[in-house]
């Protein structure tokens, strides 16, 4: 069938496909409250033709009703979108609470904590594009020190980092670091880190310009290519993410993370950002001092990368087990 987007949709869809089960993932906890919008009665028909609803990985993000629907739909069925779950799964007490105030029974709710820290695996090698092979083998050879600064997608947070190793540079030439812009497809971006780069004095090459497998040892690399980022993430001695993305791709290899910058918490990133920093995996800096200071203690450190790796990714599997505590409380297995 064709979907037009009417609310006769889901009365059409009810009849033909009838649910068992409806699990609606993360979000909307709330009516128009998130970056999606999901029309209140398309939970109403898959209740009335029998299935059992579920809310699981609830979290609030905090956007406002888009239009006079939306708000008319928050004022009019928010009691009822909340009571047609049978059970609500929430990442943390403050969503659980948030969802009780706005009107949620209590015993329908339990804290499961986030699923995305079960996808996690303890991984022992990292596929790697051939163009990258020599390269990478060659930094790990020479034991160089490395920072990778990941999903670089605001020109000022470039300009703040490349202060930063000015700073470093200073004292620590040995550091090698290597930039990589969230949209190296971005012509204007990228034109304007390189602008900045030349008006800096600091030497850089690109990625795609290299002829070799080598590196001068005081250039920056810019990786301008795809697809790499993580290959790069894993011989690093200290990763740095770009302000609302994603922290679990370096310290899902175990590595020692930097973050700085306002987080955004309508971002679908902030969630597992507010965790791993409040937990203490993650390290929230800000300005050039802080980002200077915070990397060359942790390259001066004596502790080994293998102990830190499996201090960093023990403390995330301790994280997990929403997916089991979802099972548990939803039953959903039963019924499959």
């Amino acid at each position: 069938m064709e979907l037009t987007g009417r609310v006769s949709d889901a009365r059409i869809l009810a009849k033909r496909l009838p649910p068992r089960q409806f699990v609606l993932c993360e979000i909307p906890a709330l009516p128009s409250e998130a970056p999606c919008r999901l029309s209140y009665g398309l939970l109403r028909e898959a209740q009335r033709a029998g299935a059992h609803v579920h809310l699981v990985n609830a979290w609030l993000y905090g956007y406002k009703p888009a239009c006079r629907m939306d708000r008319l739909e928050l004022r009019l069925f928010q009691y009822d979108f909340l009571n047609t779950f049978k059970t609500i799964g929430v990442q943390n007490e403050n969503i659980k609470s948030s969802l009780i105030k706005a009107g949620a029974k209590t015993e329908r709710i339990y804290v499961a904590g986030n699923m995305k820290f079960d996808a996690i695996k303890d991984v022992e090698s990292i596929p790697i594009e051939n163009s990258s092979r020599e390269f990478l083998s060659n930094l790990v050879k020479k034991q160089s020190l490395v920072v990778v600064a990941g999903c670089l997608a605001d020109i000022n947070e470039c300009f703040v980092l490349f202060d930063a190793i000015a700073n470093i540079w200073n004292t620590r030439p040995d550091i090698r670091f290597i930039i990589a812009p969230r949209h190296p497809e971005n012509a204007q971006f990228m034109r304007a880190l390189t602008d900045r780069l030349d008006q800096s004095g600091l030497p850089y090459r690109l990625k795609t310009e290299l002829d070799g497998s080598t590196l001068d040892k005081n250039n920056i690399l810019i990786l301008n290519t795809f697809g790499e980022l993580k290959s790069f993430y894993s011989i690093a001695n200290l990763c740095y993410v770009g302000c609302n993305h994603n922290v679990l791709e370096p310290l899902s290899l175990g590595k020692f993370t930097v973050v700085s910058g306002e987080w955004n918490r309508q971002y679908p990133s902030y969630p597992v950002y507010q965790l791993t920093r409040e937990k203490g995996l993650v390290k929230h800096v800000d300005g050039v001092q802080e980002i200077s200071d915070i990397i060359l203690s942790h390259i001066s450190t004596d502790r080994s990368d293998r102990e830190e790796k499996h201090d960093i990714l023990s403390q995330l599997h301790s994280l997990s087990g929403a997916v089991q505590k979802t099972l548990d409380a939803t039953q959903l297995t039963q019924h499959s």
